[in-house]
């Protein structure tokens, strides 16, 4: 362990720079993998909050109920349109379509459209707390759009960017570059 013991870097690190991360296909990435494990992590370090009980999922404090890997678009949902869902087959149990909730809000989710749970969550919670929520699970103004639209195919391109854009900033990457 001589990185340890000399502090030197390790050279598959300093491989690490926002250009690979932008290389990276999260669509492909599926859970039991090393890069499925470390967005979720980051997910829990962000604080991601259940969606209906507007509460952080990953503090590992929680004693009231477990917490779920849950998908967004649910794997079994009916009725997405045929249009805005030509990557669901291939990419539904991708990271992308992944986060952390209470196992009681995966169950009340069940295999509903996004557009039907989150119109239940801003009648719980209010419209207020929506977007808020869903950053905290690295979906931004864009990526809810399509889960309002139950546009699956936008979703995960918008996500894709939005987790990238989040480990750059996690890993501390924002100001580099490979010509550094």
């Amino acid at each position: 362990m001589l990185w340890i013991d000399e502090n030197t870097q390790i050279e598959r690190i300093n491989r690490i720079t926002p250009e690979f991360i932008s290389e990276l296909n999260l669509q492909d990435v599926k859970k039991g993998s090393a890069r499925y494990s470390a967005i979720l992590c980051i997910l829990s370090l962000n604080g991601a909050e259940d969606f209906y009980k507007y509460r952080g999922v990953g503090s590992g404090d929680y004693i009231h109920g477990k917490i779920q890997d849950h998908h967004i678009f649910p794997s079994k949902v009916q009725g997405l349109p045929s249009e805005k869902s030509t990557e669901f087959k291939s990419s539904k149990d991708s990271i992308v379509n992944r986060t952390l909730l209470l196992d009681e809000t995966n169950t009340k989710i069940n295999n509903r459209k996004p557009s039907e749970y989150l119109a239940e969550i801003k009648a719980k919670l209010g419209a207020d707390k929506i977007k808020p929520i869903m950053e905290s699970h690295f979906i931004n103004e864009k990526a809810l759009e399509c889960m309002w639209n139950d546009d699956f195919d936008g979703f995960i391109r918008v996500r894709e960017k939005e987790i990238k854009a989040q480990l750059i900033r996690v890993l501390g990457l924002e100001n580099t570059s490979q010509e550094d």
